[in-house]
């Protein structure tokens, strides 16, 4: 069942302890005042009476307290914004995993990629930048009240002039995205050639036409460095114009600023000019900030839904099937496949309790497909299958592949996968399965690390199955990567066990299997014959 899981601002906020916003957000605030700060400090200068000592002081104390104030805050507001990452990386690593522990058919490598990879992604591009838009919008804000708080008339003057400084960025923005595109197109066309050339280059230099092709390399070469030249002459020009315009909005307001302290308009004084000339352009900086977060917050979209396949759960597969006689396993009409593709139709397959089969067939008919659905691993898009006349379910079966899945720990450890059995429980399936003579005097606490071969991990697999009184064994190609030694004994252990078992296998043990009286299912990819 296909589910979908989106990382949005919903979730961050459940994520995230209320108090912990509230302290964020109040620090933004005050943090906020670090880009206005000098500006209106520097502006105040020019209005103290340098006169009166206590006036001095009392500025100079006032001052201290607000770098003191504004840079604690921002010190603070890092520190919790981290704070709040922690709790977001730890809930977000943590889900994923589980959603990708839910989907049985995930690769690893998958997993791993998504786990770390992508939520590094989300860390940097989406948590991270949630909180600096937050302050930016409020460092905005801020500054806004402080340029049109020191003179309105002046200050709005001074945030129309930073809005046209970026004309030069806004008109230019389309030839820079042509010019982009028309390098990207020939940089690819040039390391099209290039690996053409390269992987051609035997039959090339056979054919003594190597010229040819370093001659339509050339023009591809010239053509890329062309369009890369136009790039950055784009890139140049625009921000020649963009510095123009940085002179024109800064140079235009403090010239109007003096014209109106020599006219007396508007209440303008020095201080005045002094303030907005250092603080007004903290709002357009702002802004460009602002749209910058908001782009790798808008970025991280797609990697922010999650899909995965959650298996129905096994508390509700209890209705009961009617089945045929004596059947312990049935196959009822199946058919069942990958995407889009089709492996098994109309399948249908009747296996009594303790029956042994071994599956044979070419390659690539879906023999491992039967497999992956007597164990549970994969839906049927049609038909049933069942064990005992009820839905089959993952904990009804061992499965068992070529590489048999273990972990750095002891026996008992991958035995029990922290489970609490006994010790005798432990000690009699490692009998059966003849491991108990094979790891030192106490078997259960030897250490796995690389260290058992690859049949006695074979048998430590079964064994674990039979410590949960599994009734069935599946056996995919198990004797594959093993010698004809260590196969046989493999399977005169498996064969020689009171369950249920299905092998899928190409290497027969014709005596074996003649010796145990095990049944032979040719499967052709429509339907399984018993050998005759």
């Amino acid at each position: 069942m296909k589910k979908e899981k989106s990382i949005d601002l919903k979730w961050v906020l459940k994520s995230v302890p209320f108090l912990l916003l509230v302290a964020i957000l109040s620090l933004s605030i005050f943090s906020s005042f670090e880009g206005v700060i000098n500006g209106y400090v520097l502006g105040k200068i020019t209005s103290i009476d340098f006169n009166n000592l206590n006036e001095v002081l009392l500025f100079g104390l006032g001052v201290l307290l607000a770098y003191l104030v504004t840079y604690t805050s921002a010190y603070l507001f890092l520190v919790c914004k981290q704070f709040a990452v922690k709790y977001l990386n730890t809930k977000l690593k943590s889900e994923l995993f589980k959603y990708q522990l839910k989907d049985i058919s995930t690769d690893p490598t998958e997993s791993l990629n998504l786990v770390t990879n992508i939520s590094s992604q989300i860390e940097q591009r989406y948590f991270e930048s949630i909180f600096y838009l937050v302050q930016c919008f409020i460092t905005i804000i801020s500054t806004a009240i402080v340029v049109l708080g020191t003179n309105i008339y002046l200050g709005s003057i001074y945030i129309l002039m930073s809005f046209i400084s970026m004309a030069p960025s806004y008109l230019s923005r389309n030839k820079l995205s042509d010019s982009t595109k028309d390098w990207s197109n020939k940089n690819n066309s040039l390391i099209s050639i290039i690996k053409e050339i390269t992987s051609g280059k035997l039959e090339i230099n056979k054919y003594s036409v190597m010229p040819k092709f370093l001659n339509i390399f050339d023009k591809k070469l010239n053509s890329e460095e062309k369009a890369y030249y136009r790039l950055n002459y784009a890139r140049f020009t625009a921000q020649f114009y963009t510095w123009i315009g940085a002179v024109l909005s800064s140079v235009f307001p403090i010239i109007i600023g003096l014209i109106c302290i020599a006219k007396g308009w508007l209440g303008v004084k020095v201080g005045t000019v002094v303030t907005l000339s250092l603080t007004a352009d903290h709002i357009l900086g702002g802004i460009r900030e602002l749209t910058n977060y908001y782009t790798q917050i808008t970025g991280t979209k797609k990697i922010r839904l999650i899909e995965y396949y959650e298996l129905p759960s096994e508390k509700n597969e209890v209705q009961s099937t009617s089945s045929q006689d004596n059947s312990f396993i049935e196959l009822k009409d199946v058919v069942a496949g990958y995407g889009d593709k089709t492996v098994i139709s109309n399948l249908n397959l009747s296996i009594s309790e303790f029956d042994k089969i071994v599956i044979t067939g070419p390659s690539g008919v879906g023999k491992s497909t039967i497999l992956s659905l007597i164990s549970g691993q994969l839906k049927t898009r049609k038909g049933q299958v069942l064990i005992k006349g009820m839905p089959i379910r993952l904990s009804d079966s061992i499965l068992i592949s070529q590489k048999p899945w273990y972990f750095v720990g002891t026996v008992k450890d991958n035995l029990t996968l922290y489970q609490k059995y006994d010790n005798e429980a432990l000690n009699r399936v490692l009998r059966l399965v003849h491991l108990d003579k094979e790891l030192g005097e106490d078997p259960l606490e030897f250490k796995i690390n690389d260290n058992l071969s690859g049949g006695q991990l074979q048998r430590l697999t079964i064994a674990r199955g039979l410590l949960r009184k599994r009734s069935v064994l599946l056996l995919d190609e198990v004797t594959s990567s093993l010698d004809k030694s260590n196969a046989r004994k493999i399977r005169q252990l498996i064969y020689s066990l009171p369950i249920t078992m299905i092998e899928v296998a190409h290497n027969l043990d014709e005596d074996l299997i003649e010796k145990n009286n095990i049944k032979i299912l040719e499967f052709d990819g429509q339907s399984l014959h018993e050998r005759q």
